[in-house]
């Protein structure tokens, strides 16, 4: 991989949510209804990109049945199409990654490849 430009990405363009709505320690325990809300929430914000933290998130968005989507590998820093307007980029658990520095360097090397994904875009 090359180097990384230091661009800052529009902040109109990112947009952070939690993968369950409910408020549970084990999301495994989430009800249907509260996963729902997720996928109504992807249908009303219409991402570009969903950046996938950690292999919890990465079950969960599998098991949506969101319309069009492909399943998403658990490969760290690669971008992979969930549907067709639709990119998905799988990055290990922040909260996991901030305990040694290479779990941290693992993270931003994943994570700077969402930075070369808005570099990408059409100036539009």
């Amino acid at each position: 991989m090359g180097p990384v430009t230091r661009e800052p990405i529009d902040p109109l363009v990112v947009y952070g949510t939690l993968c369950v709505k409910c408020p549970l320690e084990d999301p495994a325990l989430a009800s249907g209804e509260c996963v729902g809300r997720l996928v109504e929430e992807l249908m009303i914000v219409e991402p570009r990109v969903i950046v996938v933290m950690g292999e919890p998130a990465l079950e969960t968005l599998n098991e949506l049945g969101f319309p069009l989507s492909r399943p998403l590998s658990p490969t760290v820093g690669e971008l992979q199409s969930f549907t067709p307007t639709v990119d998905a980029l799988y990055t290990p658990n922040v909260d996991d990654s901030l305990d040694s520095d290479s779990a941290k360097r693992e993270f931003w090397q994943a994570f700077r490849v969402l930075g070369e994904w808005y570099a990408d875009l059409p100036p539009y």
